[in-house]
């Protein structure tokens, strides 16, 4: 093809057999190895067309992640592979991959990506009362939406259930808050044209006497929460967190895990627990596995890692 020598039926066959192995290669390694083995990939086989004149059609130029979207998508992935299937990415998890000295650079990237419609923010009250920043890919929190849909669909009529698309397609693309008033959002959901003018549940929308009764599928299912502040109390305004449907169950584990894996490393002695142990223990509380509850610890402060000479281990920091 374009004057390159033919390839022969059995190079095609070896090449076949070579790229599951490349693949299954880059399974269980981290982020940073990835990058390295597919840029690796890449470079070897340029080579082989330089050198053997042989045209891969098959390979083609790809815009890698960064360090941070890759850490990303790797605790996505196992978001998705845990028992509840829930995507979701702990800021702590994050902070857990990366040194502290690059936390300011992560701040500014996730804002990047936020204001990229690439991930949404949300925040969450945890055990001690304090707000915790969560993520997810914007592909995920939408199909979110489009399952708690299906999961309701019994409870509503037609016309209601089509909030939830509009939500998709009117609101998610254009929020880079954790909350946003009611009248904002009454003004992205039924934006001119967006609707039949001809049904009466969308001709309500000039009226807009009874928001809340037009937004009931969105607040009985847990994508938008109701926030209390001071803003509201003084305008009249009612204000929204935005939510994650059907993560009750998630962040109930979250939290239990973590008491539960505490719970243990204070028990040792010297309040410290090698890693191999721990992993090796079956939790009582959580499906969501000691890695992920380690990644949250640590990246919350309440245990560190250390290096022994006996091998890597967790313990309670002396301040805590």
């Amino acid at each position: 093809m374009f004057g390159s020598s033919p390839v022969s039926k059995k190079d095609l066959s070896k090449k076949r057999r070579r790229e599951p192995t490349f693949i299954k290669d880059l399974i269980n390694t981290t982020p940073y190895e990835k990058i390295r083995k597919l840029n690796n990939h890449n470079s070897n086989n340029n080579n082989n067309h330089n050198n053997n004149n042989i045209e891969y059609d098959d390979f083609i130029d790809i815009e890698l992640p960064s360090d941070l979207e890759a850490s990303m998508i790797m605790l996505q992935h196992r978001g998705k592979l845990n028992k509840l299937n829930m995507p979701v990415i702990l800021k702590s998890q994050i902070y857990s991959m990366f040194p502290a000295k690059d936390y300011t650079n992560i701040e500014i990237e996730i804002q990047q990506m936020i204001r990229n419609n690439k991930i949404k923010i949300f925040k969450i009250t945890n055990e001690t009362g304090n707000n915790q920043e969560i993520y997810m890919f914007t592909n995920d929190y939408s199909d979110l939406i489009k399952k708690t849909k299906l999961r309701f669909s019994s409870k509503y009529t037609a016309k209601q259930l089509e909030i939830y698309d509009m939500f998709i397609s009117n609101v998610i693309p254009y929020i880079e808050t954790i909350s946003i008033t009611q009248s904002v959002l009454i003004s992205l959901l039924f934006e001119e044209g967006d609707c039949d003018e001809d049904e009466e549940f969308f001709k309500e929308k000039k009226k807009l006497k009874n928001q809340s009764e037009i937004l009931k599928p969105l607040t009985q299912t847990g994508i938008l929460l109701s926030k209390a502040s001071s803003f509201s109390i003084l305008s009249d305004e009612i204000e929204y967190y935005f939510g994650i449907p059907l993560s009750g169950s998630f962040f109930k584990q979250v939290i239990d895990g973590r008491k539960e894996i505490l719970t243990a490393i204070r028990r040792k002695r010297f309040k410290e627990y090698y890693i191999n142990e721990l992993k090796k223990r079956t939790l009582k509380k959580t499906n969501l596995g000691v890695d992920f509850h380690l990644k949250d610890l640590i990246g919350l402060g309440y245990i560190e890692k250390v290096q022994s000479t006996t091998g890597e281990l967790v313990r309670i920091p002396n301040n805590a």
